[in-house]
């Protein structure tokens, strides 16, 4: 695959102390699903450059790769093949290459934020395709410091990639809890299954404290493209790791964001968990 393009990029209105990493659905743009993002506003009225001044808005860019589910293959920007969003588990071998090329690629943003700011004043999430993306390279992503994490995390009309592994981590652990049993630690077990699901190298560095990262998922309960019971299992699958997922439903709205009450949710969740104005 090609180096990815370049991210667009919003540098903060003031002193740079935060950064959002939100990255797109398939068949969109960085620039486009950018500016969507920064034109929506809260009940209050409110932009979200307006209520977060410091924070850097980054927007990662997908390649161009064929479509297998199209007859024809046509190209698109996806992050990884995909044969089936209403069921991501069909064939999912397909997903593999583009799930390592692009958790390797949000990584290097990560770290490059990471030189800049704090890892916990690092935030991440995205749209779709996008969130399922993010989602991935979230669970994957190995601090070079023991027991730092990210701010936090934000998915809309998302999925959790590769879940049945995870749901086979869960079995062999023998339940639910999330705490260590043994030499079982849920950190470590989740980020190294689904790094090797791929193919991303381990890394002799302290586990990832995913326990502490706050993560919120948002979905339409009348999505047709990602079925809300995606998200449903991927809160489920989680949490029985000990991981701190919400989960917000929106009845009636379909595979969108830009619904007023998720944009509440949504800056919400930020200010809660650091994201300051």
């Amino acid at each position: 695959m090609p180096p990815f393009n370049p991210p667009f990029t919003i540098t903060p209105l003031s002193n740079h102390t935060h950064t959002l990493i939100l990255l797109h659905d398939r068949d969109a743009t960085s620039q486009n699903f950018g500016l969507d993002i920064l034109s929506a506003s809260t009940t209050s009225g409110k932009l979200l450059q307006t209520l977060f001044q410091g924070t850097k808005f980054i927007f990662p860019t997908a390649n161009q790769q064929c479509v297998t589910a199209i007859e024809g293959g046509p190209r698109m920007s996806q992050w990884f093949d995909v044969y089936s969003t209403i069921d991501p588990s069909k064939r999912d071998a397909l997903q593999l290459k583009g799930l390592r090329e692009g958790a390797g690629h949000v990584h290097e943003i990560v770290d490059a934020e990471a030189s800049i700011i704090p890892l916990r004043d690092i935030f991440l999430g995205g749209f779709g395709q996008g969130s399922a993306m993010a989602l991935y390279a979230l669970l994957t992503y190995r601090p070079e410091n023991q027991g730092d994490h990210l701010g936090g995390f934000v998915g809309m009309s998302g999925w959790l990639p590769l879940s049945k592994w995870l749901d086979e981590l869960t079995s062999n652990a023998g339940g639910e809890g999330g705490e260590d049993r043994g030499d079982f630690n849920a950190n470590d077990q989740i980020s190294r299954c689904l790094r090797n699901q791929v193919a991303l190298p381990q890394v002799n560095i302290s586990p990832p404290r995913l326990d502490k990262i706050p993560i919120l998922l948002a979905h339409g309960q009348a999505d047709a493209q990602v079925p809300a019971d995606l998200a449903e299992q991927a809160t489920d699958a989680l949490t029985a790791f000990g991981l701190n997922v919400t989960l917000k439903t929106y009845e009636a709205l379909d595979h969108a964001w830009r619904n007023i009450h998720e944009i509440d949710d949504i800056t919400g969740f930020l200010a809660d968990h650091g994201m300051a104005g």
